[in-house]
């Protein structure tokens, strides 16, 4: 980020205006057991955001499903779809340090299974080196070589360990830049997080201060996709159909691995020309704010002069369709006059955010260089971009 910019916020989106404001996991069960206990249930039409239920026939990718659970459950509960399940980890270390090798069994012998791979990297399903590459694609698929998926899920992602917010953004990141190589045209990726670990209001009481979360949003933007729609994870009705959810921790017992489901939070995201219909917007926009000084004449003069008005209305003219200025302020309520030339030099902060397109802190960043050109080139009368 250039010297120039400013530390950026994110919060809520505001209205737009020109104001003065002060600075300032269980061992799992036998899969057969599971099975006899209790009928799968079909899947709620608000299961997930977008109405994942059992008359489902598209294809689904799970990617970085430790034991399974959650691929077998799913297989059960929408036994239309036609399923790829795959670990992060050799199926050796499945069957030693994970105990999946009874849900990997069963979910071969499922017809709705097609696949069942080991070894898959979450952050490299577009590479050839990837066990995805060279699965056999539709015949209606444009791209011979690969396979690609009507849905894309990634269920509780984390980095082996209690690793860095940083790192876990990076997972995310990676993941992002690769699973549109494998996502089929009006595709939809699905992410379920921890509560609180997103960064969105949809993790309720659990909601932390962004800058403490993995902002999911935006290391969607890196491979451009846009959120599209949250739901709560119905963490209840998976566990009755057999998903248990384990974290990576060695040494431990499987029980003692186990983490909370409860209260997590799916996300969905869709390439921003694809957006489904009942969620053509982002239901939670980030807003980051940029500050810009300038140079101004006296303000208000009958004839020339500079106009807060105007300023406003250059600004929002020169960010790009799509983006959203949600306000305009003053950084300090008094402007600063240079000693030496007494001209007055007056910063401003701009919110901006969309709910259309892939947008981070680097797209505010680019937003804020078109507002400078644009006071460079003289749009806005008596002020000059310092």
């Amino acid at each position: 980020m250039a010297a120039r910019v400013v530390a950026s916020v994110s919060r809520v989106v505001c209205r737009p205006r020109v104001v003065v404001v002060q600075p300032r996991r269980v061992q799992p069960r036998s899969s057969d057991d599971a099975h006899l206990h209790h009928r799968p249930k079909p899947l709620a039409t608000a299961a997930t955001p977008l109405a994942l239920d059992a008359s489902l026939t598209r294809s689904i990718l799970l990617v970085g499903d430790g034991d399974l659970s959650f691929s077998l459950a799913l297989a059960r509960r929408a036994p239309n779809a036609r399923i790829t399940a795959t670990t992060f980890e050799a199926y050796d270390a499945i069957v030693k340090d994970w105990g999946g090798d009874d849900n990997a069994t069963a979910l071969r012998a499922l017809p709705n299974v097609e696949d069942v791979l080991h070894s898959v990297d979450a952050t490299k399903l577009h590479t050839r080196e990837s066990p995805l590459h060279g699965l056999d694609a539709p015949v209606n698929d444009g791209n011979n070589d690969r396979k690609r998926w009507d849905r894309v899920l990634f269920t509780f992602p984390h980095i082996a360990g209690k690793g860095k917010i940083s790192k876990n953004r990076h997972l995310l990141r990676g993941f992002f830049e690769s699973v549109g190589a494998v996502l089929a045209p009006f595709g939809v990726v699905e992410v379920t997080l921890v509560a609180g670990q997103g960064g969105t209001p949809a993790d309720g009481v659990h909601l932390r201060e962004y800058g403490n979360t993995w902002m999911a949003s935006e290391q969607a933007a890196k491979g451009g996709f846009v959120l599209c729609a949250t739901e709560s994870f119905d963490a209840e009705s998976w566990s009755e159909c057999g998903y248990t959810p384990t974290g990576h921790w060695r040494g431990l017992t499987s029980g003692a691995r186990a983490f909370v489901a409860k209260e997590g939070v799916v996300h969905a995201f869709a390439r921003p020309t694809e957006m489904p219909a009942t969620h053509a917007r982002c239901p939670h926009p980030v807003t980051h704010r940029r500050a810009f000084s300038i140079w101004i004449s006296d303000e208000e003069s009958e004839n020339s002069g500079f106009r807060e008005l105007e300023l406003e209305r250059v600004v929002k003219r020169a960010v790009s369709a799509g983006v959203h200025v949600a306000s305009l302020t003053r950084m300090e309520p008094v402007d600063w006059t240079c000693p030496s030339t007494g001209r007055r030099s007056r910063t401003y902060v701009v919110e901006l955010t969309s709910s259309t397109s892939p947008w981070d802190g680097d797209r505010a960043t680019e937003e804020q260089f078109r507002v400078r050109e644009a006071v460079a080139a003289g749009a806005v009368p008596g002020a000059e971009l310092r």
